[in-house]
């Protein structure tokens, strides 16, 4: 048996661990039953794999966790709608999420806020390179296919004194410190190609082309660039000129 042949023997035995059987017992109880279809896929594409080679940062040896597991956790989260750090510990204490990772113990909270702080810049540049990675992988299973880019952003407001927040258009609460977190995304499908956070201060074309150049960057190249949706706000003559270049 050649190697290819044994990686998806054991592939396929990966995928047959997580259709588990349904049991009215309290052993297994889960809020996050459809979360084998996630896990399912991630083996298929090796995400593990990927973060691991990807981050190049490491924790000390003698963690519990190391860097990838930590951020496959937080990324495993937000799929399930965990969003908070409060509510993290919600998912860190379901047996069946567990059962469907093979473990008996997930990162707490404060190790996965301990991480997020002691990560370097650099490692935004790495998860950016992954997440591509990640979308010419899907990109390899489809037909080429011409998408719509939209970006947007939303003001974050500050309950307190948060480095590098600052006070500009707030709507909802003005006068308050604030965030502008700025996205762009893949209409339809929703696959992110990039986002920042950025000072509240900041109105929406600030730095906008750079911010566009980024998204487009991140297309895989069986992506046909046809359109951009953008709030008014995003735009000038620049935009337009950059926009007419590219047509």
């Amino acid at each position: 048996m050649d190697s290819l042949q044994q990686n998806q023997k054991n592939l396929k035995k990966k995928i047959r661990f997580l259709n588990m059987k349904a049991k009215f017992n309290d052993t297994k109880v889960t809020s996050v039953a459809t979360f084998s279809y996630v896990e399912s896929f991630k083996q298929i594409i090796g995400l593990p794999t990927i973060l691991e080679k990807g981050v190049t940062y490491k924790k000390a040896a003698n963690s519990t966790f190391n860097t990838a597991e930590i951020i496959e956790y937080m990324i495993d989260a937000n799929i399930l709608g965990f969003s908070r750090f409060m509510h993290i510990e919600t998912l860190r204490n379901d047996e069946g999420y567990k059962k469907f990772k093979g473990v008996d113990k997930l990162p707490s909270e404060k190790v996965c806020r301990d991480l997020l702080k002691a990560l370097p810049t650099e490692t935004l540049e790495e998860l950016r390179t992954i997440n591509k990675k990640i979308l010419d992988l899907k990109s390899s299973t489809e037909d080429v296919r011409e998408v719509c880019i939209n970006i947007d952003d939303t003001v974050i407001t500050i309950f307190g004194n948060q480095e590098k927040s600052g006070i500009g258009y707030n709507p909802r609460y003005n006068g308050r410190p604030s965030f502008k977190e700025k996205v762009g995304f893949i209409s339809g499908t929703d696959e992110l190609l990039n986002i920042t956070l950025e000072n509240g201060r900041h109105h929406s074309n600030y730095k906008f082309l750079d911010f566009f150049k980024s998204c487009v960057n991140q297309l895989p190249s069986r992506y046909i660039l046809k359109r951009v949706r953008l709030d008014r706000g995003f735009l000038m003559k620049k935009t337009f000129y950059i926009l007419k270049i590219m047509e």
